[in-house]
């Protein structure tokens, strides 16, 4: 076959793949475009504290979970060495906000208040920052090679999210876990796109883009 008949199969199937590609990931990467998904999004409460890469380094966010005002609450300027923040967690009444950072050249524990002020140092945090991605937060939610189930009582699976593609490691979704009222599924895909999913599994938005959610009403 001439080289150039090869080239222009080859530029072909790239474009075949990309566009298979494009549409399997579709449902993961876009924002709310439909009136319904739109209007999911809009019904949904709350707040959602998370981290989010800006540039090489993490900070934490703060963002409704209806996907409006979206702000940043802490940048880390306390280290040299790396300046990312992690795992964000509410605490148990919602007005401070627990996670890690690094000072000193170590990994410590900080605390601030709800809107970003006075951080500190978390001496006893009632909630403990999580330490490594996580691809469950809840007994009842499982998550195996990206696709997201939650179990009922008598043990059955219900599945509300799937995996586009075939993955050999459960985090390629990850910090799976419930609204406050268990109504929805909050997670994080492959692809850092915060995602909540109803229980029934038949709606699913893209909140943000980011990493370790935690949800609060």
């Amino acid at each position: 076959m001439p080289v150039r008949n090869r080239v222009v199969i080859g530029i072909a199937v790239a474009l075949l793949l990309v566009t298979g590609l494009a549409a399997c990931t579709s449902h993961v990467l876009k924002c709310p475009q439909t009136s319904e998904e739109k209007a999911f999004l809009a019904s949904i409460r709350g707040e959602i504290v998370y981290a989010h890469a800006d540039g090489r380094y993490y900070s934490i966010y703060q963002i409704n979970a209806n996907g409006t005002n979206n702000k940043l609450l802490y940048r880390n300027d306390r280290s040299e060495y790396n300046l990312s923040c992690f795992n964000p967690l509410w605490s148990e009444d919602g007005t401070k906000i627990y996670f890690t950072a690094m000072k000193d050249d170590k990994w410590r524990k900080f605390v601030m208040d709800a809107d970003g002020g006075n951080v500190e140092l978390a001496e006893k945090p009632d909630i403990s920052p999580l330490s490594g991605v996580l691809t469950s937060r809840e007994p009842d939610i499982i998550v195996e090679k990206g696709n997201v189930f939650w179990k009922d009582t008598e043990g059955g699976l219900h599945q509300v999210y799937h995996y586009p593609f075939h993955a050999e490691f459960d985090s390629a979704s990850r910090f799976a876990h419930w609204s406050p009222d268990k109504r929805f599924i909050i997670f994080v895909t492959a692809l850092h796109n915060i995602m909540v999913v109803n229980r029934e599994g038949t709606m699913l938005v893209k909140v943000t883009d980011g990493e370790a959610p935690d949800w609060k009403y």
